[in-house]
């Protein structure tokens, strides 16, 4: 179980190591074993109270594994069927494409608007010269906005083009720290 770890990322992991534990606690609450059955129920009543209530989970938790190219969102989807309604599993979904898609614009303005402030509080201080090249590089940068949304492919996020390729193949390997 990595659900902590110093000298690896491990918030990635966390729904398929929480999914393990789950799993196999139910394969254990079925046990024809009294002892084992018995204890592994007492163990599933403090999982669901702790990690059954997905609303009470920190949403960076799934945040993660979207961001994870190995698993995106699919592994999530696959993993909130196989243990919530289908109603759940879509609101669930919902929620988290919502999230995401706030925590990327949050990050995408954020950084134009501290460029624009940045920016325009060196013009103020500067000559006209670099006023004047300041506001053409705004424009330069306008236009590109522009001819990028007139694109099909490029009209799309980041977000969204990330989320539409393909999920990394898994390898033993992998750093996701490299990738």
């Amino acid at each position: 179980m990595r659900l902590l770890g110093s000298l690896c990322e491990t918030c990635n992991m966390y729904i398929q190591e929480v999914s393990g534990i789950q799993l196999h606690l139910q394969e254990y609450s079925d046990s024809d074993d009294y002892v084992l059955s018995s204890m592994a129920g007492k163990m599933m009543s403090k999982y669901n109270k702790y990690w059954g209530d997905l609303d009470k989970v920190n949403v960076l938790l799934f945040i993660a594994v979207i961001l994870d190219p190995r698993t995106k969102l699919g592994s999530l989807e696959y993993w909130f069927k196989d243990v919530l309604s289908v109603h759940q599993c879509t609101d669930m979904m919902i929620k988290l494409k919502n999230h995401l898609q706030k925590l990327y614009d949050h990050f995408d303005t954020g950084e134009s608007s501290s460029r624009d402030e940045h920016s325009s509080a060196f013009a103020q201080g500067s000559s006209m010269a670099e006023e004047t090249e300041n506001r053409s590089y705004h424009l330069m940068n306008r236009f590109h906005k522009y001819l990028n949304s007139k694109s099909d492919v490029q009209s799309k996020s980041e977000l969204d083009q990330y989320l539409m390729e393909e999920v990394e193949k898994p390898n033993v390997n992998f750093d996701i720290l490299n990738w």
